[in-house]
Protein backbone atom coordinates (compact mmCIF):
# COMPACT_ATOMS: atom_id res chain seq x y z
CA UNK A 1 0.00 0.00 0.00
CA UNK A 2 1.30 3.48 -0.89
CA UNK A 3 0.30 6.41 0.71
CA UNK A 4 0.55 9.62 -0.52
CA UNK A 5 -0.46 13.52 0.51
CA UNK A 6 0.47 16.21 -1.47
CA UNK A 7 -0.14 19.64 -0.66
CA UNK A 8 1.33 22.36 -3.42
CA UNK A 9 0.89 25.82 -4.20
CA UNK A 10 -0.31 26.85 -7.67
CA UNK A 11 -0.48 29.91 -9.90
CA UNK A 12 -4.17 28.80 -10.87
CA UNK A 13 -6.14 26.59 -11.08
CA UNK A 14 -4.98 25.06 -14.16
CA UNK A 15 -1.61 24.51 -13.21
CA UNK A 16 -3.04 22.90 -9.75
CA UNK A 17 -5.15 20.55 -12.18
CA UNK A 18 -2.28 20.05 -14.17
CA UNK A 19 -0.27 18.94 -11.69
CA UNK A 20 -2.54 16.68 -9.59
CA UNK A 21 -3.32 14.59 -13.00
CA UNK A 22 0.31 14.16 -13.72
CA UNK A 23 0.43 12.12 -10.33
CA UNK A 24 -0.57 8.03 -11.22
CA UNK A 25 -1.47 7.70 -7.79
CA UNK A 26 -4.36 10.23 -8.00
CA UNK A 27 -6.89 8.76 -5.81
CA UNK A 28 -9.26 11.94 -4.13
CA UNK A 29 -8.64 15.65 -4.48
CA UNK A 30 -10.37 18.72 -3.02
CA UNK A 31 -11.22 22.32 -3.58
CA UNK A 32 -12.26 24.85 -1.49
CA UNK A 33 -13.58 27.38 -3.46
CA UNK A 34 -16.78 30.20 -3.65
CA UNK A 35 -16.82 30.21 -7.38
CA UNK A 36 -18.90 27.89 -8.92
CA UNK A 37 -16.88 28.36 -12.30
CA UNK A 38 -13.53 26.50 -10.62
CA UNK A 39 -16.18 23.83 -8.80
CA UNK A 40 -17.56 23.17 -12.33
CA UNK A 41 -13.84 23.08 -14.19
CA UNK A 42 -12.52 21.01 -11.63
CA UNK A 43 -15.42 18.25 -11.78
CA UNK A 44 -15.43 18.02 -15.66
CA UNK A 45 -10.93 18.09 -15.79
CA UNK A 46 -9.50 16.53 -12.67
CA UNK A 47 -8.53 12.99 -12.91
CA UNK A 48 -9.61 11.22 -9.51
CA UNK A 49 -12.09 8.56 -8.26
CA UNK A 50 -13.15 10.68 -4.80
CA UNK A 51 -13.73 14.70 -4.96
CA UNK A 52 -14.51 16.57 -2.38
CA UNK A 53 -15.66 20.69 -2.91
CA UNK A 54 -15.22 22.84 0.29
CA UNK A 55 -14.91 19.45 2.47
CA UNK A 56 -12.15 16.74 2.47
CA UNK A 57 -12.01 14.04 0.46
CA UNK A 58 -12.96 10.94 2.99
CA UNK A 59 -10.94 7.94 3.43
CA UNK A 60 -12.14 4.60 4.19
CA UNK A 61 -10.92 2.95 7.54
CA UNK A 62 -10.69 -0.47 8.53
CA UNK A 63 -12.46 -0.64 12.06
CA UNK A 64 -10.24 -1.85 14.95
CA UNK A 65 -10.93 -1.49 18.25
CA UNK A 66 -7.98 -0.17 20.39
CA UNK A 67 -7.61 -1.32 23.79
CA UNK A 68 -4.98 -0.75 26.19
Amino acid sequence: MILSCRWFEARDLDEAIQSANQSEFANGACIYTNSVKAIRQFHEEIDAGMLGVNVAVPAPMAFFLFLI
